[in-house]
């Protein structure tokens, strides 16, 4: 391996790799079992040797070819896996690298989660806007007299009517107001 001196040699590297590095025979059983693989699986490596990688990582029936794939597996504690698997044959077993993208497909849940309820709540602030910009719109037109003459008391819960409908839109305005599109300019 260029770059790394003598001083580090492939075998460590496996070891000290955080994801799983598995060789596997032909008839889909473990023969080598890295640090990284424990740490996932929570199986210690006297345990995997001998037993097939299926059974081991909680796939149920795994088909061995070479290329990517995702899938859910286990560990051994029962908390459910999501795990991306690079296969490649080698010298007639398989080397499997398994990477544990559980908490990267969570992230990725709840930031669409998020991304939905904002598109939600817009689409209800549009609906709400729409209804009390007219309710506004009227109401100025009452309080100003251009229909006709009001009351005292009827120009009075004309302002109140206006006065709770701007508060209204106010709080609206405040609750989507990371929800709108940046303008367009």
């Amino acid at each position: 391996m260029a770059g790394l001196g003598d001083s580090i040699t492939s075998e460590q590297l496996v070891e000290a790799s955080l994801d799983a590095i598995v060789g596997v025979a032909l008839d889909g059983v473990t023969r080598t079992w890295n640090a990284g693989a424990e740490k996932i699986f929570g199986i210690a490596t006297e345990h995997a040797i001998g037993v097939s990688l299926a059974q081991l990582i909680g796939t149920g029936d795994l088909v061995f070819s070479e290329g990517v794939l995702e899938t859910h597996g286990r560990h051994r504690n029962g908390r459910a896996l999501t795990l991306l698997l690079a296969i490649a044959k080698l010298d007639g077993h398989w080397v499997v690298t398994i990477s544990d993208i559980t908490l990267l497909r969570a992230r990725e849940k709840a930031h669409d989660t998020q991304r939905l309820k904002r598109e939600r709540l817009a689409a209800v602030g549009h609906e709400l806007r729409t209804p009390l910009n007219a309710i506004i719109g009227f109401a100025d037109l009452l309080h100003a007299g251009k229909v006709g003459p009001l009351s005292p008391d009827q120009q009075d819960y004309v302002g109140e009517i206006l006065t709770a409908a701007q508060k209204l839109l106010g709080i609206v305005d405040s609750a989507t107001e990371d929800t709108d599109p940046p303008a367009k300019g």
